[in-house]
């Protein structure tokens, strides 16, 4: 028995660990996509779409005017006190945007600038009737208001008089867009005019490790009618076309940590459409998409908000609209882990705050109040398992005595319940402590991918509590406390040889199953296994005390 057991865990782990190298998803190794590159790719059947074809930006270096003479891009920075808007004239695109409270965490020490290697963070095509014209390549007139709020970019395209307006707030995150479209003879462009808002293709790293960052690039959007969901790039195959009809209150990128958002300025001028194709991977693990946001030109004008900054709790709560939800936990499991997540989240924030702590030891703390939290119920799942143990005898022999009359069995094993104040749901009461605490764990994985503010926090001889501890101290620690308390609650009881066997296996599996996970979640588990340990040493006590007891008994 003792031997399945060890092997069907080792099997386990062998699946879990050597499933995904064994048989890696094949990759085509291409160049990287060329901007302006045409994607072909097949409409899904029976997708309401608009009429509007994917934005296609030309590439800025060949743009030239009329003369054949180079055309001059104009960079104008715009500052507030929590992030620089890097815009160019040229195609009146946003270029890129530093985030200079927050440092890169790879070989470089400059400020985190969200950016791509291969396009702006925004820039535009209209649709008109019979005609595509693209913003890219025209030469935009540029002013700048007297505050140094407003970059304003205007210019003739194809017969249109196109402009767009950037407002950067004082403080925050957020940038506000405004567009206007009118035709030669001055006339505001009506609804049947549709602006094609380009977004990148990728970002570029600025983590530690770069590769988790681009496996976790993602498209969310949220419809107005329901919740939000999202789109793992790295799922999508070359050429696959996803598209996702409006109403869309906001659409956003994101990698582990940062997010770049187009926001719906009302329920009013919601956006219209999402289109989302799979490219060709430039590298391993470097998934990219060609991704454009569609709305439509009212009475001559266009407008959205623009959030390009850290998944940071409280910025994303002052944007409202629902955008917390774009960091959604637990993936398909949302439904169970989101609550939980939400609330720890909020309880983990409160305690830094108010206890003035750092968050190594607010996960410390935490671990010990929820075992704390547990105490009661684990003092009755115990004292319910000591009882079965006492009862387990008795159970048995009426099994022996009655395994021909399944239900006179029945009959006294009920009988034998009840006269010792029990149910048949008794033997289950044991694992409530463990079903409750996992969710909780659960949560604080997920919680570990993408919360900014335990980005870069050292705790002890951790560079990082964000990510796995480079010594696995933190893991054998967590390994070590569970074996701890698993051997200290077999202690009394009588001979098990499944029991022993999980008693060793079982710390050994979660030591090896959480060695590459964040180091902060490792502490936060060891700390609630410590917490359970004057628990376990009390009922251990009790149970040799009721043994003694026992056998004290006259025959």
């Amino acid at each position: 028995m003792e031997r399945r057991v060890v092997l069907a865990v080792v099997l386990a782990i062998g699946v879990l660990f050597l499933t995904p190298r064994l048989f890696p998803r094949p990759r085509v190794p291409v160049q990287p996509p060329v901007p302006g590159d045409s994607v072909t790719a097949t409409q899904p059947a029976n997708v309401p779409r608009l009429q509007a074809p994917i934005a296609e930006r030309p590439t800025p270096e060949a743009a030239t005017r009329a003369d054949t003479q180079p055309i001059r891009a104009d960079t104008n920075i715009i500052h507030s006190s929590d992030a620089s808007y890097v815009f160019e004239s040229t195609g009146a695109v946003l270029e890129d945007v530093v985030l200079p409270k927050y440092k890169a965490l790879n070989a470089s020490t400059t400020p985190v600038r969200v950016d791509s290697r291969w396009d702006p963070l925004l820039w535009y095509s209209l649709v008109v009737p019979n005609d595509t014209v693209a913003f890219a390549g025209a030469a935009f007139t540029t002013v700048v208001d007297t505050a140094g709020r407003v970059v304003s970019y205007s210019a003739t395209r194809s017969g249109w008089n196109l402009s767009v307006h950037y407002r950067v707030d004082t403080a925050g995150y957020v940038m506000h867009v405004a567009g206007e479209v009118k035709d030669s003879a001055g006339r505001a462009a009506g609804e049947n005019v549709l602006v094609l808002i380009g977004l990148p293709r990728a970002f570029e790293s600025f983590e530690a490790n770069s590769v988790d960052d681009h496996r976790g690039f993602t498209v969310a959007y949220k419809p107005a009618a329901r919740g939000a969901s999202q789109i793992a790039v790295r799922s999508l195959d070359p050429n696959e076309r996803r598209i996702e009809p409006g109403p869309l209150t906001w659409v956003t990128l994101k990698t582990k940590y940062f997010v770049h958002a187009l926001i719906a300025r009302d329920s009013a001028a919601p956006f219209a459409e999402l289109q989302v194709t799979g490219l060709p991977q430039p590298e391993r693990d470097y998934p990219v998409a060609q991704i454009t946001v569609i709305d439509r030109v009212r009475n001559g004008t266009f407008g959205f908000d623009v959030y390009t900054g850290p998944q940071d709790w409280d910025a994303m709560v002052a944007v409202g609209r629902n955008f917390l939800d774009v960091n959604s936990y637990g993936g398909w499991l949302q439904p169970i882990v989101q609550p939980f997540a939400t609330i720890i989240m909020r309880v983990l924030l409160w305690m830094h705050r108010a206890l003035s702590l750092h968050y190594g030891w607010v996960l410390l703390l935490f671990g010990v109040l929820v075992r704390l939290a547990m105490w009661p119920l684990n003092q009755v799942a115990m004292k319910s398992s000591m009882r079965m143990q006492e009862l387990q005898p008795l159970l048995t022999e009426v099994q022996k005595r009655y395994k021909s009359d399944p239900q006179r069995m029945s009959a006294e094993t009920m009988r034998l319940y009840k006269e010792h104040g029990m149910s048949p749901f008794s033997p289950l009461a044991g694992c409530f402590p463990i079903l409750l605490s996992m969710p909780v764990l659960f949560a604080l994985f997920f919680v570990f991918q993408s919360t900014i503010e335990f980005r870069g926090v050292p705790f002890m001889w951790l560079p990082d509590i964000s990510v796995k501890d480079p010594l696995y101290i933190a893991p054998l620690l967590m390994g070590g406390s569970m074996f701890f308390t698993s051997w200290m609650s077999m202690r009394s009881l009588p001979p098990n040889p499944q029991t022993r066997v999980m008693t060793y296996v079982l710390p050994v599996m979660m030591t090896v199953l959480l060695a590459n996970m964040a180091s902060g979640l490792n502490l936060y588990w060891a700390a609630q296994n410590v917490a359970s340990i004057p628990q376990q040493w009390l009922i251990a006590r009790e149970r040799a005390r009721a043994k003694a007891r026992k056998a004290a008994r006259p025959s």
